[in-house]
């Protein structure tokens, strides 16, 4: 399976640029090897998943560029030999409120409750 899980804001820097990323204070994620991939269920209770440290302190585009976010979000990278998996816990004090976006393929995601995965390969 070569496929991302697109699951949060996150900026993953790998190779010498992670060096200079964390010197100049942008953000850098690193993944963790797992001996077995987790299943790709929508649950992250897979114990895959626990191998890995997570990440926190994300920051919002929308509404306010920068800021922190809005609720609490922790998300955990893990890989084996075949994928990257991304797994993402985004909590809401009120689900009701969340705003669904377009499935399309390459559609915008401004006006959604959204996040993104960029990968600096």
């Amino acid at each position: 399976m070569r496929s991302v899980r697109l699951l949060s804001t996150l900026a993953l820097l790998a190779g010498s640029g992670t060096l200079h990323a964390q010197q100049a204070g942008a953000p850098a994620a690193g993944a963790t090897a797992v001996p077995a991939p987790p299943t790709v269920d929508g649950r992250l209770d897979d114990p895959s998943w626990a191998l890995a440290p997570p990440l926190t302190g994300f920051v919002q585009r929308e509404p306010r560029e920068g800021r922190p976010v809005s609720e609490r979000t922790e998300v955990r990278v893990v890989y084996d030999d075949e994928a990257l998996y991304v797994g993402a816990w985004m909590f809401d004090r009120d689900p009701s409120s969340i705003v669904v976006g377009q499935t399309l393929r390459d559609a915008s995601l401004n006006d959604s409750d959204a996040i993104v995965v960029v990968l600096d390969t």
